[in-house]
């Protein structure tokens, strides 16, 4: 890139033709957003599926029943509404960011023009990586810590609750003690006649019901079967030919999460998004290279306060719990780590500095 392309000005309009350009590039991206909608509303069940899967997944390994809870008559359907809106927004987001790079473009110079078509792409690629990083590993981590902390706040009070009522129990007095403690027999018991008589003996305890268990689920299993895998920890049966599964449940926590879909919608969504924002980090420091406001060295010696940064960002990003903001910022100060070699690589063929190439 020469110095002459780098004094280019750039072209100009007026401010009607400013309005007009801003007017018609927003009518463009609301019908991307749009036709992104269309597709979100028919394969509603496929999204929903997608999101929900984490948590009914940390409730399956946890022997809950997975479930979601709606408190409101239209709870469901203001949701479907949100996600549908949420999902075709994000969707439709590169095509919405052309538009917006479309109208300014005319604005800038030639080096800011290749800039921005170089990080756009990048930013795109850690968005992506970002929201898988939450959804994979996460979301997921961080549910099993909250909900397994949720259930561990009642087991105390249940086990006391459980010793007193085994404290209280008393065993039904024989007869003689009945005869001891009270001077005399206990008429009922002595004199009734029909307690043995034949034909009111009680009937023998039915035998218990023995399920087989399998180190793995059967081939073919009948409708109706019902077997153990030793090998998952669960209890399984073949219904309509789906065979159904159910982990023994062996909380003694009086208090128990039952958490509503909105509740977990709002969670899921603002933790991808606080990650994919975090994960901008590289690009941010890869632009301030460029740009000469920051220099490689510099940033490497403050390594203990880029640490800090990263643990107080990811209590900021994440639920109120150490382990999720631990998890959190580990990858954030890789990537802080990452925008290091970026920048010392960046910097040798910086358009904002051509002539100086030394570290």
């Amino acid at each position: 890139m020469s110095q002459l392309d780098d004094l280019h000005t750039p072209s100009y309009m007026t401010f009607g033709e400013h309005l007009d350009e801003l007017r018609r590039r927003i009518i463009h991206a609301l019908i991307g957003v749009g036709v992104m909608l269309a597709i979100t509303m028919t394969f509603k069940d496929a999204l929903f599926e997608w999101l929900i899967q984490p948590y009914l997944q940390v409730q399956r390994d946890a022997g809950r029943t997975p479930e979601i809870v709606v408190l409101t008559v239209a709870g469901g359907f203001g949701i479907y509404l949100k996600v549908s809106f949420v999902a075709a927004f994000i969707l439709a987001g590169p095509w919405v960011l052309y538009q917006a790079w479309k109208f300014i473009a005319e604005g800038l110079y030639a080096t800011e023009r290749k800039t921005m078509m170089i990080l756009a792409p990048f930013s795109g690629v850690m968005t992506i990586l970002g929201v898988l990083f939450a959804y994979y590993v996460l979301v997921p981590v961080s549910l099993a810590f909250l909900l397994n902390f949720t259930d561990s706040l009642g087991e105390s009070h249940a086990t006391h609750a459980a010793r007193r009522q085994a404290s209280t129990i008393v065993e039904p007095a024989t007869t003689a003690e009945a005869i001891t403690q009270e001077g005399t027999p206990d008429q009922t018991a002595v004199d009734d006649t029909s307690v043995t008589s034949p034909a009111t003996v009680s009937p023998a305890p039915p035998q218990p019901v023995v399920i087989p268990t399998y180190s793995d689920d059967p081939i073919a299993p009948l409708d109706g079967e019902i077997w153990f895998n030793a090998a998952e920890g669960r209890l399984k049966f073949s219904l309509a030919g789906m065979i159904h599964s159910m982990k023994p449940d062996d909380s003694k926590s009086v208090i128990r999460a039952n958490i509503t879909i909105s509740d977990y919608i709002r969670f899921i969504t603002l933790m991808m998004l606080g990650v994919a924002i975090a994960f901008q980090l590289p690009i941010v420091m890869l632009g301030a290279g460029w740009a000469g406001l920051a220099e490689p060295q510099w940033l490497a010696a403050y390594r203990k306060h880029a640490a800090l940064g990263c643990l107080v960002l990811g209590a900021i990003l994440t639920p109120t719990d150490i382990f999720s903001m631990a998890l959190l910022a580990g990858p954030l100060y890789l990537l802080f780590e990452f925008g290091l070699i970026l920048m010392r690589v960046g910097r040798k063929r910086s358009a904002f500095d051509p002539a100086d190439d030394e570290l």
